[in-house]
């Protein structure tokens, strides 16, 4: 069980020196994002895009780092798509550190996940009280930037899905929210808490079959 991960590898943050962990495995790169693992993988092909640079949310980039993103992002999924078909993207976006919707994470990170449940549908089950608008691309998760209690972003499907972000004025927001969505849909809710269940076997079989399809964007 790791109880912590600040997604600390050499290409992230340059104090951490040469170690990396299994999940720390970088498998795309451009010159301002890393794609990696995840630990906590509930399903192979679960991945993560880190920014080089340390920050808590996607939404504290700066804007002209969003249109590396989008490229970046165009010229990896054919090669994700291949290995595990339609992928769905999402983050949830702290507003501070150590924070329930970070998770435990304060590194911004956007997961790209493999899934056929519906995201946002089973994120309303689970959380009712949060609040959502569609946006027209990730781009808009910049105006939530100062949101008090973060945000949650979603798109269901890269080449096809509506983004949408939810905001909520709870005091305590929910943790892991679509961890918890993906974590009901496979039969396995007590699976949904990455410090509990950390997937090496998913995380290894990720790494063996896109490892050879290296990017450099």
């Amino acid at each position: 069980m790791r109880n912590n991960h600040n997604f600390r590898t050499r290409h992230a943050v340059d104090a951490y020196g040469d170690f990396r962990t299994l999940w720390d495995t970088p498998i795309f790169e451009s010159q301002n994002f890393v794609v990696i693992p995840t630990v906590g993988a509930l399903v192979e092909g679960w991945l993560l895009v880190v920014p080089r640079i340390p920050v808590l949310s996607f939404a504290q980039l700066q804007k002209p780092l969003f249109s590396e993103l989008d490229v970046f992002l165009r010229a990896i999924m054919p090669a994700i798509q291949s290995a595990y078909g339609s992928i769905s993207l999402f983050e949830h976006g702290p507003a501070f550190k150590a924070s329930a919707i970070g998770c435990g994470v304060d590194y911004a990170h956007l997961h790209l996940v493999p899934v056929d449940c519906d995201l946002l549908e089973g994120a309303k089950q689970i959380a009712p009280g949060i609040q959502w608008s569609r946006a027209e691309t990730i781009t808009d998760i910049r105006q939530h930037a100062k949101n008090a209690n973060g945000y949650w972003f979603v798109q269901q499907s890269f080449d096809r899905g509506e983004c949408f972000i939810g905001t909520s004025t709870k005091e305590k927001p929910v943790s892991q929210l679509f961890r918890k969505v993906i974590a009901n849909q496979l039969g396995r809710p007590e699976d949904f808490d990455w410090k509990v269940y950390a997937g090496e076997t998913e995380i290894a079989a990720t790494i063996e079959k896109l490892s050879g399809s290296a990017i450099l964007a």
